[in-house]
């Protein structure tokens, strides 16, 4: 009995011995298993670039996108590349972070700071091929913020979390925050909070480039949508419209560009775009599945444009155009008088003329400021339009341009004061861009004058012009004229104001009523010849001195009489 008792006791300490070893595997077994990977182009990114590699995890890897000096601080993350993630706590205590990476710099190592919560850590990345490198940090119970952020080159893969630490997303099954989404070559919005677990950021404009797709800038979602999804919010900033345009292009599936509208009036102010249920539907999103979609820049004149976020929407929205404001349009090639320039023709389908021609070739000038100009434009190119007003007041005339000149001046007049405008690049002699002056009309028959660039190194083609009444600016008529130049108003520049008789008034309407510009067979050819400083034509500057010399002659004659 006693031996079996023995033989039992033997029994059960070599069960437990090989319970416990085989525990003890298990755990080794399971600690090695605990990490959970997080891919670095997968975190939120400012100014990086995401790159395809046949070696990295997932296929992809992220670098700085530029050159960038070492700094002696990381205080100014904005300034450097960094990825930026928040993850959640179960307890406060240490934990190991692997920082999957390789040495790119050339040199023997470069140096990274990993912050949790705003605490720098230093990381030396050594060696020419893919390294695991352990840091361990302290994290505190709940929500920390963890930055990786480098200056030297360095192909980072992703980072390794442990068990008992999960990604903290601010997204949702329907609305996808553009901090959270594939950043590529973009900055992160606002500077301040980087450190913030709880602040939501937004991106700064996306660049354009028009080379290699991993030096443009852009922002990629990877959304799953439900089978009811009809149509999609996005959510934007504009911080500066060029040449009148702000507009991102936008694929799907890494379908075809679809050109997104995003023109306003509104500046730095967070927007909402409506992206219509063809619109989604023609550019491939496919309800029920998991869908891409990219927005970038698609040119360099289509103003400055950041994200919030997109909104994925179950309802059909509807394909809406923005309600115009009544204009005029005036083509150049059809203008009163062209002088010091030529009519031309539009040389290939990609040319965006309104109506395939368009004026260029200016003759050469040298105008440093409008006061240069002489009273009859004789020293500088110049387009003369015809044009109607309904009302009296201040009207908006947007010229219809083309330059690869990055910055040139000209100036426009209705008679009165000039107004100068800086035309920026359109990045073609043929795509057509936008900018705008206020002139002042009077009621009844115009004529406005354009010139042609004032600077002898500048070139310019003139497509068109629009004419409109500005009926939000409520201008004080007999004191200023808008000028361009951020839309203030110059300061003592007086205008003069005409009077015009009640049968003028009359005669005037009547003449815009029937459309008088093209079918007034009064007109003369000393029309064309008026002063853009005073108004007044040449004909009658003649007419008066006429008859100045006939009084001054009867005057004579009655005196030598009289004597």
């Amino acid at each position: 009995m006693k031996r079996i008792n023995k033989i039992a006791f033997i029994s059960v300490i070599i069960l437990l011995f090989v319970t416990s070893i085989s525990v003890a595997d298990k755990k080794t077994v399971r600690g090695a298993v605990q990490y959970t990977k997080l891919e670095i182009e997968d975190m939120q990114l400012n100014k990086a670039r995401i790159k395809n590699g046949s070696g990295d995890s997932a296929g992809k890897h992220v670098e700085v996108y530029w050159q960038q000096d070492v700094l002696d601080s990381f205080d100014k993350l904005t300034d450097i590349t960094f990825a930026r993630t928040v993850l959640r706590a179960e307890t406060a205590g240490d934990y190991t972070l692997q920082i999957h990476a390789k040495n790119e710099s050339g040199g023997s190592s470069i140096k990274l700071k990993l912050f949790v919560n705003g605490t720098a850590h230093d990381v030396s990345l050594t060696g020419s091929g893919y390294t695991t490198v352990n840091v361990t940090v302290p994290f505190k119970q709940g929500n920390n913020t963890v930055i990786l952020a480098w200056v030297n080159w360095g192909y980072f893969d992703y980072i390794n979390y442990p068990e008992g630490i999960s990604v903290v997303k601010q997204s949702s099954a329907n609305k996808y925050y553009a901090f959270e989404s594939a950043l590529n070559e973009v900055q992160l919005a606002p500077t301040s909070a980087f450190h913030n677990s709880g602040a939501t950021l937004y991106t700064g404009p996306i660049v354009y480039d028009s080379g290699d797709e991993e030096w443009q800038g852009s922002a990629t979602f990877t959304v799953d949508a439900g089978s009811d999804i009809q149509s999609m919010d996005l959510g934007y900033y504009v911080s500066e419209y060029q040449n009148g345009k702000a507009q991102l292009a936008m694929s799907i599936n890494g379908g075809k560009e679809t050109i997104v509208d995003l023109s306003g009036t509104k500046v730095n102010t967070q927007l909402v775009k409506s992206i219509s249920t063809k619109m989604l539907t023609d550019a491939g999103f496919k309800a029920g599945e998991k869908n891409t979609i990219k927005f970038r820049q698609a040119s360099a004149t289509g103003g400055k444009v950041g994200l919030y976020y997109i909104e994925l929407k179950n309802n059909t929205v509807e394909e809406t155009t923005t309600a115009q404001r009544e204009s005029n349009r005036y083509e150049a090639e059809a203008a009163y008088i062209i002088s010091g320039g030529k009519m031309k023709w539009a040389e290939s389908e990609d040319e965006t003329w309104s109506k395939k021609s368009y004026v260029g070739e200016f003759t050469p000038a040298n105008i440093s400021s409008p006061s240069r100009i002489d009273e009859y434009c004789s020293n500088v190119g110049y387009i003369q339009y015809k044009v109607s007003a309904k009302q009296a007041g201040y009207y908006k005339v947007t010229l219809g341009y083309a330059t690869e000149s990055s910055n040139m001046a000209v100036f426009v007049t209705s008679g009165y004061e000039w107004s100068k405008v800086n035309l920026s690049s359109t990045d073609s002699w043929s795509n057509v861009g936008e900018a705008s002056a206020y002139v002042y009309l009077k009621k009844g028959e115009n004529y406005i004058w354009v010139t042609g660039p004032t600077s002898e190194d500048d070139w310019v083609n003139y497509d068109y012009i629009d004419v409109e009444f500005e009926e939000e600016g409520k201008i004080n008529t007999n004191k200023t004229v808008l000028l361009l130049d951020n839309g203030q108003a110059a300061k003592e520049q007086k205008v003069v104001e005409e009077k015009v008789t009640e049968a003028e008034e009359t005669a005037a309407d009547a003449d815009i009523e029937e459309d008088g510009d093209e079918a007034d067979a009064q007109d003369t050819e000393n029309d064309s010849m008026k002063s853009p400083q005073t108004g007044v034509t040449f004909a009658l500057i003649t007419v008066m001195m006429c008859l100045s010399a006939a009084v001054l002659a009867i005057a004579y004659k009655k005196k030598e009489i009289k004597e």
